[in-house]
């Protein structure tokens, strides 16, 4: 997707519950804006063994 406009303009957009907000980088740079939006950790179940006895 292409948008090409002159002067001052604004988008805004909804991250998804699993960007980590706190690492969100953006970069400008001759005309085209990067985002960098990291996912947050992925939270693993733990295994416990329990011992009967």
């Amino acid at each position: 997707r292409q948008e090409r406009y002159y002067g001052k303009f604004v988008r805004s957009l909804r991250l998804g519950s699993d960007i980590d907000e706190g690492r969100v980088e953006a970069q400008y740079e001759d005309g085209v804006l990067k985002l960098s939006l990291p996912k947050t950790a992925e939270v693993k179940p733990r295994k416990v063994d329990i011992k009967v006895g």
